[in-house]
C-alpha cells in the first residue's frame, strides 16, 4: 500500500512540474507580443505547449498514470533528440552540458517506469 501512495505522490509532483511549464509557456507566448509586433520571433505557438502541459497536471493532479507517462514520454523525446543533436553539432564544452541535460531530461520515464514496476508486483 504504501508504494502505491508513493507512485501518487511522485504522479503529483510531475503534475506540479507539468504545471509550472505550463504557466510558463503561456507567459512567454505573452510576452512576446511586443517583440513580435517589432520583427522578433514569433512565439505564439508556445500557446499550445501550455495547452497540453496543462491538461497533463490537471491529469497527473487526479493520480492518472497516462498523463504521467506522456509527460514522461515527452521529456524522454527531448532528452533523446538534445542527446543526439549534441552529438553531431555541438563543440566540447557544450556538448558536456548538453548531455547532461538530456540525462535529466531522461529522469522522468525512469521514474515513471520504475513506479510502474513496483506497482505491477504489488499486484
Amino acid at each position: 500500500m504504501q508504494i502505491i501512495k508513493n507512485e501518487i505522490a511522485g504522479i503529483r509532483y510531475f503534475g506540479l512540474i507539468s504545471l509550472l511549464l505550463a504557466l510558463g509557456c503561456v507567459a512567454i507566448c505573452f510576452l512576446n507580443k511586443e517583440a513580435r509586433s517589432s520583427g522578433g520571433h514569433d512565439l505564439s505557438g508556445m500557446l499550445y505547449g501550455g495547452i497540453v502541459f496543462f491538461a497533463l497536471s490537471i491529469g497527473m493532479f487526479f493520480g492518472s498514470t497516462i498523463a504521467a507517462i506522456l509527460f514522461a514520454a515527452i521529456f524522454a523525446i527531448g532528452g533523446i533528440w538534445l542527446a543526439i543533436g549534441s552529438v553531431l553539432n555541438v563543440p566540447f564544452p557544450w556538448y558536456v552540458i548538453n548531455l547532461f541535460f538530456a540525462f535529466l531530461l531522461l529522469l522522468p520515464i525512469s521514474i515513471v517506469v520504475r513506479s510502474l514496476a513496483q506497482k505491477e508486483k504489488t499486484k
